[in-house]
């Protein structure tokens, strides 16, 4: 791990000295964010973690705006910054940033160095948006040895359970439909053979068995409605997206599916974000299936089913694109994060918003964010929808899905006597 300092002149040697006695390796330091800002934008920082003061000679907007420029220059540079007073909305306004890696304390030790260094936080730990139902382990005491991974027994475990309950209802509702289709066949035989004036009744009893045929309608087709959602850059939300989606239509009485378009060999996505939350009835999840998978998945008795996709730029986007593209409604996950939006719409992927059937989500936007991304994606035509930012996604409202519920159409009458 390269670090970079970022500290007055008065406290940077004892500083660094303290970090090289431990093997941390210090690439660079700097006196002032200005200082800073401008090695970041020149491409000359070497580290991969950068530790700063916050609140080095400047006050709460120009420290915002600087720190600012400095994420957009470098997005992959860690950010740990320190602030020497107690201010909730200073801590907010970096994590609309994506830096949440902030600490106000007015003095600081070497251990709590290292424990910052190796204890990432999210946007969960940002002040009215991690409040809402997330609880976060308590900072390790000293002389305890910390764990930072899950161990992976225990993750793999949850997800073959995931997937074998999944298998399983999805072969029971195979198994009971073989049955009733038996069954019709053996009653229309023998009304043939008798003769029976039941045979009419019986024939559309058993057309009614077999799989329904494939529609593009925007309505109620007989088979479930797919709604397909890619991520138009990693780490975009899309996986938090699709599990909040599948959440708020089930709140709308709907019956619902979400599958993981993943290759096998890969963890679950699905397993670490839904294991800590209670199960939603009327949700069924299916983790790591493959696209080979998806099509006898859609056939199944669901009203709708969410495919999560991954993201557009990964290796794996070519099956995953080919269902994207079949889907009934097409949406597309971007974060407004300002060097996300950059990169998006210098990528080539951007040019599936021409022809999208569906709608353009934003993710991790305050109302701001979310106009400028609204602005920036107007040229492409596409309507855009503020995804409201929830720690469990399967807590929060459902009203903001209705632009995306399907319209049921009119049940048709079988049979009109006319006179």
């Amino acid at each position: 791990m390269k670090l970079h300092l970022v500290f007055e002149a008065s406290l940077l040697p004892a500083l660094k000295e303290a970090l090289l006695e431990r093997e941390y390796v210090v690439s660079g330091t700097d006196v002032t964010l200005e200082q800073f800002q401008i090695a970041v934008e020149a491409g000359s920082i070497e580290a991969d973690t950068a530790l700063v003061d916050g609140a080095l000679g400047v006050n709460r907007s120009e420290s915002v705006k600087l720190l600012k420029g400095i994420r957009v220059a470098a997005p992959d540079l860690r950010l740990i910054v320190i602030l020497s007073s107690v201010d909730t909305q200073w801590v907010k306004e970096l994590g609309m940033l994506g830096i949440y890696d902030v600490y106000m304390t007015e003095q600081f030790q070497l251990a709590d160095i290292e424990h910052w260094l190796y204890s990432k936080k999210t946007l969960a730990d940002v002040p009215e948006f991690g409040e809402q139902g997330v609880k976060r382990p308590a900072p390790p005491t000293p002389g305890t040895e910390v764990q930072f991974q899950q161990k992976p027994e225990s993750r793999n475990s949850f997800k073959r359970h995931i997937q074998r309950l999944g298998n399983w209802m999805a072969q029971k509702r195979e198994d009971a439909r073989n049955r009733r289709t038996e069954a019709a066949l053996k009653k229309l035989e023998e009304a043939e053979h008798q003769g029976d004036e039941e045979l009419q009744e019986l024939t559309e009893a058993l057309e009614a068995e077999q799989p329904p045929a494939a529609s593009l309608r925007f309505d109620f087709p007989k088979r479930a409605m797919a709604v397909g959602v890619i991520g138009l850059k990693p780490r975009s939300g899309t996986t938090h997206t699709v599990l909040a989606l599948a959440s708020a239509f089930a709140k709308e009485g709907m019956k619902v599916a979400a599958i993981e378009c993943q290759l096998p060999d890969k963890s679950s996505d699905f397993a670490s974000l839904a294991y800590p939350f209670t199960e939603q009835e009327g949700i069924t999840l299916y983790p790591n299936v493959s696209p080979e998978r998806i099509p006898a998945l859609l056939a199944l008795p669901f009203d709708l089913i969410v495919l999560d996709l991954g993201s557009a730029v990964e290796e794996r986007v070519s099956p995953a694109m080919s269902e994207w593209l079949r889907c009934d409604l097409q949406l597309a996950v971007l974060s407004a994060a300002p060097w996300d939006v950059r990169d998006a719409l210098k990528n080539q992927t951007v040019s599936l918003l021409t022809n999208i059937r569906g709608y353009v989500l934003v993710n991790y936007a305050d109302p701001d964010m979310f106009k400028e991304t609204k602005e920036l994606l107007e040229p492409f035509g596409v309507p855009v929808m503020n995804v409201p930012y929830a720690p469990n996604p399967f807590e929060g409202k459902s009203d903001w899905v209705a632009p995306l519920i399907p319209i049921k159409a009119p049940k048709k009458k079988r049979f009109a006597k006319t006179l």
